[in-house]
């Protein structure tokens, strides 16, 4: 969607005094290159789903993910940032079954070889795990590694001891990459292993470097 600019012209034999008209020209909105980086498309009808093995615009090559729809009074009241209602829990559900719920999420991006680029997106952790006691849970700190074309750019954690259920903690992340190639994979790697409550991301954008974004990660009120 393209960001309105208003402007104040008048025409060419403006008279004195004439009252300026007021024109709307339309201004290029930032052109991000992540499919479905805020999780809205093909989101799960009844505001979360537990386990699933795919995610709209994204290949899941292992393990499984929740996603959620944060605010949602069926699915935890999870507070979440004000530019992405849904997220994605990259240590998914059913480890207390066997299942490898351990995910990594990846996604091939249009780029341009020697181009430079910017990585946003939310990360929060789950701390779910110390009030629910019946499910199994890795510990207090969750952490996640970013890869571009499989070379790991970032390993980041959160540290959830005390933290309160709902509460994720999103911090804003920001990485600068140069693509090598004209086709760029991007990968989120889940390192929070035989759990039920791991890492978790929203709002993922990628961008030409040259081009500020805001992105705060504010939660909804």
């Amino acid at each position: 969607m393209k960001s309105l600019v208003p402007i104040a012209v008048c025409a060419t034999l403006c008279s004195p005094g004439l009252a300026a008209i007021p024109v709307v020209l339309t201004a290029p909105a930032v052109m991000n290159l992540v499919t479905n980086g805020n999780f809205s498309q093909g989101a799960p009808a009844s505001g979360c789903a537990a386990g699933l093995t795919s995610v709209s615009g994204w290949t899941l090559s292992s393990g499984n993910v929740d996603w959620v729809q944060g605010n949602h009074p069926g699915c935890g009241l999870w507070a979440v940032p004000d530019s992405a209602p849904w997220f994605l829990d990259l240590t998914g559900s059913y480890a207390e079954y066997g299942v490898n719920n351990v995910a990594t999420l990846s996604q091939n991006l249009p780029t341009q070889a020697g181009q430079n680029y910017q990585l946003g997106f939310c990360f929060g952790a789950n701390p779910a795990g110390q009030y629910l006691q019946s499910y199994p849970d890795d510990g207090s700190v969750k952490s996640l590694e970013v890869l571009i074309n499989n070379v790991v750019v970032g390993t980041f954690s959160i540290n959830v001891s005390g933290v309160s259920e709902f509460n994720a903690q999103w911090t804003p992340i920001r990485l600068l990459f140069t693509a090598p190639t004209n086709l760029t994979s991007l990968t989120f790697k889940s390192l929070s292993k035989k759990s039920d409550f791991g890492p978790m991301i929203t709002d993922v954008r990628v961008i030409q470097s040259d081009t500020p974004f805001l992105q705060t990660c504010q939660v909804l009120q």
